[in-house]
Formats: structure tokens, C-alpha cells, sequence
């Protein structure tokens, strides 16, 4: 396997680590196809170890991949380059933005970003909600069970603080209820049959 230099496998680390949305799953698996697949300075194997290691230490799992892919790269390093590379960016950042936002707090323009942000944020969580549910949505009947299911959902958190284990097992007992009830086409579709055999 090539062994990279330390600025090799810091900018790799830093380029991943600071351009991936949506969590430490998806960086580590991201990371892991650039070490493994692309760059080759890791074993399949060693990855699955790595990552095996980074769930079942304490704290947080994106981190604890890092250092040890690092290590498995170049050593101690190799760990210390990765970690850093991967979490000084960010870190500065977020301080640099929460200072921002306490320095602006009464601004009418920093409170405006924030807002804008806010309601940006909500409409990615929305599209991906859409996305989850548009399979789904194939008829009024689908739709209307979609819109119950997900406001009963959301209200249930919303207002009254149940937690989510609870709400998933409510939605999907829902769920299999009201596929068990059958629907217009369904009745319809089944006196065509019964008709069809007379």
C-alpha cells in the first residue's frame, strides 16, 4: 500500500471532513471509499476495524475514526494530522459564528441571517421528508394517510413531549391498521371480481 505525506492525508481529511453534510456515518463512509478505494493507503479490513473501534468507544464516533485511520496510515502522526484536520476548521467556525451571533443579537440584520438559516434549515428537513414520503403518496387515500400519520407525529412531539421510540411504534400500528382496512379501489376491484365470476 503507498503511504502518503502528512499534507496528503491532511488534505484529505480536511477536504471530507469539511465539505460532507449529514453526519459522522456518512463522513466515515465517504472517507473510507477515499482511503480504501481511491487512494489505497488502507485495507478494506483495517477500515471495518477502524470503524468497528470508532462505535464502541466513548464519545464521539467520527473523531475516534479519524485517529485511528490515521494511525493506521502514518503512525501517531497520522492520527493527530487526520483529527485535526477534521475538526479545527469546523471548530473555529462554530465559535466564530456563535460570537458573531451574540455580538448581533440585537441587529436587525444578523437576526434576519439567523432567520433565513432557520427557515432554510426547516426546508431541507421538508424536502427530505417529501423525498422519504413521495413513494408513498400515490392517491388521496396514501396522501391523507401520509398527512395524518405525520402531523399525529409531529404533534405528539411537538405538544406533548412524547419521545420518538413511541411515535415510530404508534405510526407504524397506524400504519398496518389502515392497510389493513381496504380502500374504495380495493372494494370496487373485488365486486368487478365477484361479478365477473357470476
Amino acid at each position: 500500500m503507498p503511504r502518503p505525506s502528512l499534507s496528503q492525508l491532511a488534505r484529505v481529511f480536511f477536504r471530507i471532513g469539511n465539505t460532507t453534510f449529514g453526519g459522522g456515518l456518512l463522513t466515515i463512509t465517504v472517507l473510507g471509499r477515499e482511503l480504501v478505494e481511491r487512494q489505497q493507503w488502507i485495507a478494506a479490513e483495517d477500515y471495518e476495524l477502524a470503524f468497528a473501534a470508532a462505535r464502541v468507544t466513548p464519545g464521539t464516533s467520527i473523531i475516534a475514526f479519524c485517529a485511528a485511520a490515521g494511525w493506521l496510515v502514518l503512525g501517531w502522526a497520522g492520527a493527530l494530522v487526520a483529527v485535526f484536520a477534521l475538526t479545527a476548521p469546523t471548530a473555529v467556525l462554530a465559535v466564530l459564528l456563535v460570537q458573531g451571533m451574540e455580538s448581533g443579537a440585537g441587529h436587525p440584520l444578523v437576526m434576519a441571517v439567523v432567520a433565513a438559516t432557520v427557515a432554510a434549515v426547516a426546508g431541507m428537513m421538508w424536502a427530505i421528508v417529501w423525498i422519504i414520503v413521495r413513494p408513498y403518496s400515490k392517491g388521496l387515500v396514501p396522501i391523507l394517510r401520509a398527512v395524518l400519520i405525520a402531523g399525529g407525529a409531529f404533534l405528539a412531539s411537538w405538544r406533548f413531549n412524547v419521545t420518538p421510540v413511541p411515535i415510530l411504534i404508534a405510526a407504524t400500528l397506524a400504519s398496518l391498521v389502515w392497510g389493513m382496512v381496504p380502500t374504495g379501489a380495493v372494494v370496487k376491484d373485488q365486486a368487478r371480481k365477484s361479478e365477473a365470476r357470476q
